[in-house]
């Protein structure tokens, strides 16, 4: 899992990190709501995980919705997140979890 979900790797080991990434001209569509569905199905029903976690940037307001819908509920805000992949960038990031009985109940 990432730094900004768990820094201090005290999350065991049924819980995950979802991430994604889709190109600008397939925004809009409904196809990372509809992969997330999956993968936490996947998660929750084969795997038999605990919990899933999320994040993304505090003003990343689409990445906000997607996890909104998929359930993934704030948890608490990462400050000064180094983002290795980008260099020398950080921001904040707003940490999100859904477990596997709020999965279940939705």
């Amino acid at each position: 899992m990432s730094d900004a979900v768990d820094p201090e790797r005290r999350e065991p080991e049924s819980t995950r990190e979802i991430g994604y990434w889709i190109g600008e001209p397939y925004w809009g569509q409904g196809l990372i709501p509809e992969v997330g569905r999956e993968i936490l199905h996947h998660g929750f029903e084969d795997l038999q995980l605990t919990a899933i976690w999320g994040v993304h940037d505090v003003n990343n307001h689409k990445s906000s919705r997607v996890m909104d819908k998929l359930g993934l509920a704030p948890v608490r805000t990462a400050r000064h997140v180094h983002l290795k992949l980008l260099g020398d960038v950080y921001r904040d990031e707003l940490v999100r979890r859904i477990t596997a009985d709020e999965w279940l109940t939705r």
